[in-house]
């Protein structure tokens, strides 16, 4: 995601942030938190924002500390998000062993958990094109996406998956080897999780 200005930056960390701990804790978060996830996701958005400046100026001391925390981070969890990848919103359950290709883009809400793998699809000539999500998205544990494919909006990935075909309807649960629709009735779902927290936040 492109963002515009330090405002915004302040915004969608916040945003993000209360994503992950209300979902990390339901039932109420410690007053002081510290997460390498959270830490990665501010590090990641600071990265996108200086990204946007014009040449010149994305050389300073706040860019390159969350620059260096952002390797650091991604060499000891084994983690490759590029930026802009992502659109607002992400919350990553587990920061481990994820590899996302930067020519994969996810819309707004998306929910991503550890071992999970999107890219391309080698020994078929689609120029090297990489899936492209909607927006609530929900890829669970160990599951892969590959090629030039299409998910449609809240469509939750189950565990082990993998996904080298579009799905465009919504809202349902796909999953297996090759992936095909296992459910149209997911028991949680990333859209609606976000839109509660919009409505019980004053913030927001």
């Amino acid at each position: 995601m492109t963002i515009h200005s330090k405002e915004d930056l302040k915004k969608v960390i916040a945003y993000e942030r209360m994503i992950w701990t209300t979902r990390m804790y339901p039932h109420g978060a410690p007053k002081h938190i510290f997460s390498p996830t959270l830490l990665f996701m501010r590090a990641l958005r600071t990265i996108e924002y200086y990204d946007g400046l014009p040449k010149g100026k994305k050389i300073s001391v706040r860019y390159l500390y969350f620059k260096t925390i952002y390797k650091f981070l991604s060499q000891i969890k084994n983690v490759m998000i590029p930026p802009h990848v992502f659109e607002e919103g992400l919350l990553i359950a587990h920061l481990q062993n994820i590899v996302v290709s930067s020519r994969v883009h996810v819309g707004k809400c998306a929910c991503v958990f550890q071992n999970i793998t999107i890219g391309i699809k080698l020994g078929f000539d689609d120029h090297g094109k990489c899936p492209q999500l909607g927006e609530g998205v929900t890829i669970c544990t160990g599951a892969c996406l590959f090629g030039d494919i299409q998910i449609g909006d809240g469509i939750t990935i189950g565990a082990n998956s993998v996904v080298t075909k579009s799905f465009s309807e919504p809202n349902v649960v796909i999953g297996g080897i090759p992936a095909k629709i296992i459910s149209r009735k997911p028991g949680w779902s990333m859209l609606s999780f976000v839109e509660e927290i919009k409505k019980n936040s004053k913030d927001l």
